[in-house]
């Protein structure tokens, strides 16, 4: 059988965050588990295919919160690629 599963601490471990939180996200569904008996299980494979699928989504929307970022720390308009935009926008 080549399935591993981890525990709560496991994933807590790997992923560096607290157990709280791992517990908090298997409940709420966000990372796939189940439950048997009173503890949650992850198996290895499924932590791996949710984490790829989070930096692919981190990726893909990495360059937009850069822009607003800028523009909510009063970057002037003179500088880069803004002073090409109007100031409405």
């Amino acid at each position: 059988m080549d399935d591993e599963f981890l525990s709560v601490a496991d994933v807590a471990r790997i992923l560096k965050i607290s157990r709280s939180t791992v517990q908090r996200w298997c409940h709420a569904g966000k990372l796939p588990a189940a439950k048997i008996g009173k503890a949650y299980r992850i198996r290895r494979a499924d932590l791996d295919r949710w984490y790829e699928e989070k930096e692919k989504r981190a990726r893909k929307q990495k360059r937009a919160p850069a822009v607003m970022k800028q523009r909510e720390v009063g970057v002037p308009r003179e500088m880069g690629f803004l002073a090409t935009r109007k100031a409405s926008e």
